[in-house]
């Protein structure tokens, strides 16, 4: 989510006619783009806002912008220690940058624009004029915001406010929009996406969406996240088995191993699920990834608990993971918790799990190694030029040797799993044949 907003200012400012600059020095407009999830994320904002004091002093002129999760969290507040912040952007006013820097401008006073959108005019979710994807292969479309569920560690709620699912249609309008325009590919997001359409009494929920939305003609591939356990039903299984656009990776936030830390944590299942969420979707698509997150010392949590969490990774065996050390966030129900676990603990079992998750990381990249894998095609490498990459269904990157332009699907031989990536040679286009 918060690398689709960052993508629409910058698309919204070029339809302003703004160039993107990579020195902040010669920026006539800076914005940092603010994540609140973790007190790491946080520190990193401080420090980029605050670094931001020297270019703003050789540039008198500069407009400094915070936009953002941390900016609805602190609003005005961010004025008392930031005094060369010019504009403070919420989540539902991104819309609203082109004519807030002009405003910042043309008054010479700051800004805060942190309301919630109140169901009159444009939906700020919706793609907006300006937001072009010329030669994407790829686009986010945002099917909901916000999030209603009370997780215990999470600051969500506060900074993204309630849940709000988009009318159906004006996803789906939206996807054959982006696929007239040459994407190929559509990632469906929300907060808590596959708890879509809950707060209507009666209409769609997500599988309906997936299904309208696989009925566009000309889309290839549908990914979607993140989806949490407690919603993610049989139906949703099974659309794994109906709709071949459905994207082989699933990312699925466990969060812990232990029922009593998932308890603690507010999240509203136990590990059984997760477990038979996990079988039920390697039966429908045996070669399918599954990623998920993991928090490590929460409060109240034993040895025995974060056992139980290293058993679940094992038993499980995810394709990948993102793990954290559990970092206290304002205003939420855990910092109040008993029995705080001491932080060189945390980073110590932090540091044990991925130990644990290693071997399984390393296994689900190198499993491709000497066969044949559908590669839909995004253009070059990022590090070699002269190299074409995209992604498997999985959600692998693959570079590979070959002509086959963005936008197409073409089968690669591979030939070497590195780090993060693998690497082959094209076969055969599957387009043209």
């Amino acid at each position: 989510m918060n690398e689709h907003d960052s993508g629409r200012m910058a698309a919204l400012l070029q339809a302003a006619g703004y160039v993107a600059v990579d020195d902040p020095a010669l920026a006539d407009v800076c914005i940092v783009n603010t994540c609140e999830v973790r007190d790491k994320a946080e520190h990193k904002m401080l420090s980029t806002v605050g670094r931001l004091r020297e270019s703003k002093r050789q540039r008198p002129g500069q407009v400094v912008v915070v936009a953002g999760c941390g900016a609805q969290l602190r609003g005005g507040t961010l004025f008392e220690r930031q005094h060369h912040v010019d504009l403070v952007l919420g989540p539902d006013q991104v819309a609203d940058l082109p004519h807030l820097i002009e405003q910042v401008r043309r008054e010479r006073a700051r800004v805060v624009a942190t309301g919630w959108w109140q169901g009159v005019g444009v939906d700020p979710a919706a793609r907006l004029a300006g937001e072009s994807v010329a030669g994407a292969t790829t686009a986010f479309v945002t099917a909901m915001t916000g999030c209603d569920n009370r997780c215990s560690y999470c600051i969500v709620p506060t900074v993204r406010g309630s849940e709000r699912s988009r009318p159906l249609d004006a996803v789906v309008v939206e996807v054959a929009q982006l696929v007239a325009q040459g994407v190929r590919e559509v990632t469906l997001l929300g907060q808590c996406v596959n708890a879509y359409g809950r707060a209507w009494a009666s209409g769609p929920r997500f599988v309906d969406l997936l299904h309208a939305v696989a009925r566009v003609p000309g889309l290839l591939r549908i990914r979607f996240m993140t989806s949490h356990p407690s919603f993610f039903d049989r139906a949703l299984t099974d659309a794994f088995a109906e709709l071949p656009q459905l994207c082989d990776h699933v990312h699925l936030p466990v969060q812990a191993g232990a029922d009593r830390i998932l308890a603690a944590m507010g999240r509203g299942y136990d590990r059984s699920l997760v477990i038979d969420i996990v079988d039920r979707l390697r039966q429908v698509r045996p070669e399918i990834s599954i990623t998920t997150d993991f928090i490590v010392g929460f409060p109240g949590e034993s040895e025995d608990d974060f056992a139980q969490t290293e058993d679940l990774v094992h038993r499980l065996q995810f394709d990948a993971m993102f793990s954290f050390a559990f970092s206290e966030r304002p205003d939420t129900p855990a910092v109040l918790l008993p029995d705080a676990v001491p932080r060189p603990l945390r980073v110590e079992r932090l540091a044990r799990l991925h130990d644990a998750q290693r071997p399984y990381t390393r296994r689900a990249l190198e499993r491709w190694s000497g066969r044949e894998v559908e590669v839909l095609v995004e253009g070059w490498s990022t590090r070699d030029r002269t190299t074409r990459s995209g992604r498997t269904s999985q959600n692998i990157v693959v570079n590979f040797e070959g002509t086959a332009l963005a936008g197409e699907l073409t089968v690669v031989s591979i030939v070497e799993a590195k780090a993060n990536t693998l690497y082959g040679i094209e076969r055969v286009s599957v387009a043209d044949g």
